[in-house]
Formats: structure tokens, C-alpha cells, sequence
């Protein structure tokens, strides 16, 4: 992939638990900031999640490889929040892909 495809900024963060009195507080601090990507929009579609029909939108993320970021981490792109589904491994560790779903 040529680098000049990388042309999109996004932010990674990851869920940070802190337990203060037997309380758990869950809070998301930035991991990375401005990390350049190439973003492709998959088609959404519609799943039935218990009782209910819900939309499901799905984008991938394309970076250079980092072993850091997992799937329990979640994307922030354009303002909007995307869970990590799942992260591939492309060209033996030259990039990944992060499969994120919208945040709903």
C-alpha cells in the first residue's frame, strides 16, 4: 500500500478500570493520536439483537502494523466512535486492518 493512501487521522483509545472504595469506574484514554489511516466504509446491514431489528454499520481502518492496538480498544474518526470488532495482520506485519463498528 502506498503511504500517500494513509491519508485520514483517526485516534485510538483504550478502556482504563478503576476500582476507588469498591467502586469500578470505566473511563477511555487516547493511545494514540492523529495515527494516519486509509478508511473504507463497508455497506451496512440489519441483525436481529434479541427482540429487535438493529442496523449495523461497519468501517475498516487500514494503518501501519502496531501489535499494541486489540480489539478491546475502540477508534475515534470524524467524531464518531467505533468498537474494534477485529484486527488483521496485512503483508507480514507491514499493516493492519481494524474492523470497527459504529458505536451505538
Amino acid at each position: 500500500m502506498n503511504a500517500g493512501l494513509l491519508d485520514r487521522v483517526l485516534d485510538i483509545e483504550e478502556e482504563v478500570v478503576t476500582n476507588t472504595d469498591g467502586s469500578i469506574f470505566k473511563t477511555w484514554t487516547k493511545l494514540f493520536t492523529n495515527r494516519p489511516a486509509w478508511v473504507r466504509p463497508e455497506r451496512g446491514n440489519e441483525a436481529m439483537q434479541g427482540q429487535r431489528m438493529e442496523a449495523i454499520s461497519r468501517t475498516i481502518f487500514q494503518m501501519r502494523y502496531d501489535s499494541r492496538i486489540t480489539p478491546q480498544m475502540r477508534i475515534l474518526y470524524n467524531g464518531v466512535y467505533y468498537n474494534i470488532e477485529a484486527v488483521i495482520e496485512i503483508n507480514r506485519r507491514q499493516y493492519i486492518q481494524a474492523i470497527g463498528r459504529l458505536n451505538t
